[in-house]
């Protein structure tokens, strides 16, 4: 193992060479499964705008419908990568977020909001699940206000650094919030959860939603349509799926997105203050 200073360009090459690898691979994993994925987020973004990486990114977004997620997560399960481990809330009793990562054995690559906690921090791919927005309006209204709070109360349980507000509206809520992660336990947490993310599956609608993103939930619904015109797009010099309208989507959750952002506008994945940590193997990706 080898300590490599994080904030260098050639420490971001790495990351980015070692992600792309790590794509390749769950592509041919998907392909032989049949299963559907699709770029996403600022993979998309940087898809279209870049044909490949953002520069300054340091991650890949991935989203994959319901069912097509689930199965993923049963396949490597029972026949997991050999060097990449598949961390969710199952497999890692420490990580608290409503998704999946593939994270690259052997490396460390801490993330701002993760340093210091027990969880599996490896080079990673980000895998959304894309759940149904419910038909019911109520329902709806309720995922709508629950799904942060509820996100928001797994972090502080399982002791991520969660940014606190200075706003005195939120003073009480949040400490209410550090109050019920103390007398709840993670089960319960992690159940409520997943029972406001999936509450309309059972009755599909026109929209799906990637509950487990980081923008608001208008910004994260996506038309099922878009799912069904699947295309493909160029990500350095190897072509992988997105969804159709990938305009309409990208102008949703980046307004101007063709427009590069100003040098302080520009955001990395893992913590300034710590170094890239990769195994001899992995260099050589280099």
């Amino acid at each position: 193992m080898e300590k490599i200073d994080s904030s260098n360009e050639d420490s971001l090459k790495l990351i980015q060479s070692i992600q792309l690898d790590m794509l390749i691979k769950f592509h041919l994993f998907c392909e032989s499964n049949n299963l559907s994925y699709y770029l996403t987020g600022g993979t998309l973004l940087g898809s279209i705008r870049h044909e490949g990486f953002i520069p300054w990114d340091d991650d890949i977004d991935i989203g994959m419908p319901r069912k097509d997620y689930d199965k993923m997560t049963q396949l490597l399960s029972s026949s997991p990568f050999e060097d990449m481990f598949l961390q969710n809330l199952d497999s890692d009793i420490y990580f608290g977020l409503p998704i999946s990562k593939l994270r690259k054995k052997d490396t460390f690559f801490p993330e701002e909001v993760n340093k210091g906690i027990q969880a599996h921090q490896g080079i990673f791919i980000d895998i959304f699940p894309w759940d149904f927005v419910p038909q019911n309006k109520l329902k709806m209204i309720v995922q709508k206000l629950s799904l942060k709070p509820l996100k928001r109360l797994l972090l502080v349980k399982m002791k991520y650094k969660v940014k606190k507000s200075h706003n005195p509206l939120k003073i009480f809520p949040n400490l209410l919030l550090r109050i019920l992660s103390l007398t709840i336990n993670r089960n319960a947490i992690i159940y409520a959860l997943n029972t406001i993310i999936t509450v309309g599956n059972k009755n599909p609608s026109e929209y799906m939603i990637c509950t487990g993103g980081v923008y608001t939930y208008d910004q994260e619904k996506i038309k099922c349509e878009w799912i069904h015109n699947e295309k493909k797009s160029k990500f350095e010099e190897h072509f992988f799926p997105i969804i159709g309208n990938s305009s309409e989507y990208l102008t949703q959750i980046y307004g101007e997105y063709m427009k590069i952002p100003k040098k302080h506008q520009r955001k990395r994945h893992i913590s300034q203050e710590e170094n890239l940590i990769v195994s001899q193997d992995n260099q050589e990706l280099r």
